[in-house]
């Protein structure tokens, strides 16, 4: 069970930008991005555990403690990597929020979810106009397909048609048009 001072923290970390280095139309947060990621599990796997579920919800709460850091520069520096999760750790130990232990299958596909989702995000963005994030949804991409490469083929295929329905899909909602199965 959630304690009051965890749901408070959550609920300050739904606020956290994301993309601060980069220009966005509008604000993404992370509240937001997180509940697409559980969706998005929710889309890739039949009946997620309770335990995917709640890592979507909850992985990125420690942002409100670090804030969002860019992946390249994480992934520029593995020892700040390792620094910062460690704060992010200790951050949802003082907190009181236990965060799941996740098999290996399912870390995978909350990267996958995690993953797509900023590439989804991206795609909506250069629909816009707004080809500043062309680069993250690039780099977003590769490593997508490097997730899908350790993935059960049915979460591949199910990517591949949520990627290719978006700007179908986006389309039609501008206009104002129902999405029929």
């Amino acid at each position: 069970m959630l304690q009051s001072r965890s749901i408070a923290a959550i609920r300050i970390a739904g606020e956290v930008k994301r993309y601060h280095t980069k220009r966005t139309i509008g604000v993404q947060s992370v509240g937001e991005h997180s509940w697409n990621v559980a969706l998005l599990v929710f889309a890739l796997v039949k009946t997620p555990s309770l335990d995917l579920i709640k890592a979507a919800l909850l992985h990125d709460v420690a942002e409100v403690s670090v804030g969002d850091i860019p992946a390249p520069v994480k992934r520029s520096s593995p020892e700040m990597k390792e620094q910062v999760n460690k704060l992010e750790d200790d951050f949802l130990r003082r907190i009181g929020i236990d965060y799941p232990e996740l098999s290996i299958g399912e870390e995978n596909i909350l990267k996958v979810a995690d993953t797509l989702e900023l590439v989804l995000y991206c795609q909506e963005q250069m629909h816009m106009g707004n080809a500043a994030l062309n680069p993250v949804y690039q780099t977003g991409l590769t490593y997508l397909y490097g997730y899908l490469d350790k993935s059960p083929q049915v979460v591949s295929q199910k990517v591949q048609e949520i990627l290719s329905d978006v700007t179908l899909n986006i389309n039609m909602i501008e206009q104002g048009e129902v999405i029929n199965e």
